[in-house]
């Protein structure tokens, strides 16, 4: 199962600036690795795709399973990124512009983790969005195992 985490903390300006454009809550996204404490995302202040030991359980994270999807390919689709810059120009042109534009070498933190987790047009998420459309699918999931134990007769 995949784990996300959204980070809520009071962060930077550029934090509240991305809650503010975003009408949320959040401001980035990391695919979380609980167990070894790790974050797999994109990062501006890291210069790009990067895996970070990161405390999960700071206080400024709303943790989130998407048990539809297996973990270790939605780890896999993302580590082939490592490396690779931060999307500055298709976070402004996705979100700012509202052009949808990828550009294809470079990544933002909740277009990666999108990618990831297998959905179409990932430049179209932010963390917020991102969060809306992953508790969506956790509880339409949730729903469709309740409803197949009661056809089940269980």
């Amino acid at each position: 199962m995949t784990t996300l985490a959204f980070y809520k903390g009071k962060g930077t300006a550029v934090d509240r600036a991305i809650r503010w454009a975003t009408r949320g809550e959040f401001s980035h996204v990391e695919l979380a690795d609980l167990d070894r404490g790790l974050g797999l995302s994109a990062s501006a202040r890291d210069g790009g795709v990067r895996v970070k030991a990161i405390d999960f359980a700071s206080g400024h994270w709303d943790v989130v399973e998407a048990p539809w999807i297996a973990r270790g390919g939605s780890w896999a689709r993302a580590v082939e990124h490592i490396g690779a810059p931060y999307d500055y120009l298709g976070i402004f042109g996705s979100h700012a512009l509202a052009l949808s534009r990828h550009y294809r070498k470079a990544w933002f933190c909740s277009e990666l983790c999108a990618l990831a987790l297998g959905l179409d047009a990932p430049q179209s998420y932010s963390p917020q969005s991102l969060f809306r459309a992953v508790t969506f699918g956790r509880r339409a999931f949730q729903a469709g195992g309740e409803i197949g134990n009661y056809a089940r007769g269980n």
